[in-house]
């Protein structure tokens, strides 16, 4: 007989939830929940940009690093790979554009008190990771920032972290999913021994869903415009998805896009840069089978990739809500 083990906790600005099927006679299951717990607020200490200490704060106020940690380097290589394939559209080192708009504390705190910043450049030398060197001889690594140049990696680690959270589990565990506030890794089945079914919810109503995913052995991500939006100083509305062709918040008409494909690494970052740029990221979509998406635009109106698959009500009871990704 196995059972569903949950530890819920709060890590990287967001809600986490983490679930393993397990023999409850068995070892190890306290433990391997307490280490994956450990990894997300290690990676939260690492990646923060609120934390003045954490060590990509660090980096970004010396301009760089010349002793980069192995978690950060493996994050900044992902990174450039991701925005050579985005065409730029995923690019960490839109940070001062997002201070700009007015995301410059953590979210809860921004909300309703956004507070005037100077206005940035819309064209910058400074924008792009052309303007970040990723330098490695021999064992000696080093990360050069160019003047001016700081970097945000939100759009990222939090899916790179869900990853690395699950080759925590894999060994141990049959079936397990985890779920960082709406990005989400399934492995195995559930105690059900079918996959895991996901409510993805609706953006025009949050006491719905819009119809839900069975995942197994695959990860999924959403990110939208309509959950994390504040009003700056001057009664604009604003959101944390910046076009970096613009150093400005998206003016798409995607409202939300909800992604399933192999790792969430990849579901996070693709489905942030198709809010940016539909239409070329679904062309990239539509040739690689191992990722689909779905897009719901501000009109109401929905596209569907090949393969996207979704049931329009939950077959059972307990469908586990997803929340929009940060």
């Amino acid at each position: 007989m196995f059972t569903e083990f949950t530890n819920h906790f709060r890590a990287m600005g967001t809600d986490m939830n983490v679930i393993v099927v397990a023999d409850p006679r068995g070892p190890r299951v306290a433990d391997s929940l307490s280490q994956v717990e450990e990894m997300f607020r290690s990676a939260e200490s690492q990646f923060s940009r609120f934390l003045p200490d954490s060590e990509l704060s660090l980096m970004n106020a010396q301009g760089g690093s010349e002793s980069p940690s192995e978690a950060m380097w493996d994050v900044l290589q992902r990174a450039r790979q991701w925005w050579k394939q985005t065409g730029g559209v995923f690019d960490p080192t839109i940070l001062p554009a997002l201070e700009s708009a007015g995301y410059d504390r953590s979210f809860e705190h921004v909300r309703f008190n956004a507070r005037p910043r100077q206005r940035i450049r819309v064209i910058t030398s400074e924008w792009g990771y052309q303007n970040v060197t990723l330098a490695e001889s021999g064992s000696h690594r080093q990360v050069i920032l160019e003047d001016g140049v700081r970097i945000d990696l939100g759009g990222i680690v939090k899916g790179w972290a869900v990853d690395r959270a699950g080759e925590l589990l894999i060994d141990s565990f049959d079936g397990f999913l985890i779920d960082a506030g709406g990005d989400i890794l399934a492995r195995g089945h559930s105690d059900s021994e079918e996959g895991w079914w996901i409510a993805v919810e609706n953006p025009f109503d949050s006491t719905a869903n819009r119809g839900c995913v069975l995942l197994k052995d695959s990860a999924l991500a959403t990110s939208g415009t309509y959950r994390r939006r504040w009003i700056d100083a001057e009664g604009r509305r604003r959101h944390h998805i910046i076009d970096p062709r613009t150093g400005l918040p998206s003016v798409s008409e995607a409202l939300s896009v909800t992604t399933c494909g192999p790792t969430v690494e990849a579901c996070e970052v693709i489905a942030k840069s198709i809010i940016v740029d539909e239409e070329t990221q679904l062309d990239w979509v539509e040739k690689h089978s191992d990722i689909t998406a779905s897009v719901v635009h501000a009109d109401g109106s929905e596209y569907t990739s090949a393969g996207w698959e979704m049931l329009p009500i939950y077959p059972v009871d307990d469908a586990l809500y997803l929340e929009v990704s940060v």
